[in-house]
């Protein structure tokens, strides 16, 4: 239990630093202040996938070591820690959805009123 709670620890700390490189980068394309706490809401969203992937991955792996070991307990164990994960990512998913959309139409727009910036000098 106590090795479970500082795996879930590192994950968080791990989430944690990937939704601010994420947030770094998005402060670097100037959003409007108005935009910023949309924007850190789908960062934190973007690094807890980003990490909640990374745990996927090593979950599929032992389903198919567990499988090849033939011990059914384990194969329970490993579905449902895959079901977990999996309804966590779709949680994420289903809640960045939107501002995610906003965002790239706000981008899009930018890029757009900037070509025509551009063009008209």
């Amino acid at each position: 239990m106590k090795n479970e709670l500082q795996t879930d620890e590192i994950i968080a700390s791990e989430s944690a630093n990937v939704a601010h490189e994420f947030l770094a980068c998005f402060q670097k394309m100037e959003f409007p202040d108005s935009k910023n706490s949309k924007i850190s809401d789908l960062c934190v969203d973007l690094g807890d996938i980003w990490t909640s992937q990374k745990k996927l991955a090593i979950q599929l792996q032992e389903l198919m070591d567990n499988s090849q070991k033939k011990s059914y307990r384990d194969l329970g164990n490993n579905l449902v820690d895959l079901k977990i994960s999996l309804e966590h990512i779709m949680w994420h998913s289903k809640r960045m959805l939107n501002p995610m959309i906003k965002t790239a139409e706000f981008a899009f727009k930018k890029h757009e009123s900037s070509k025509t910036k551009s063009s008209e000098s």
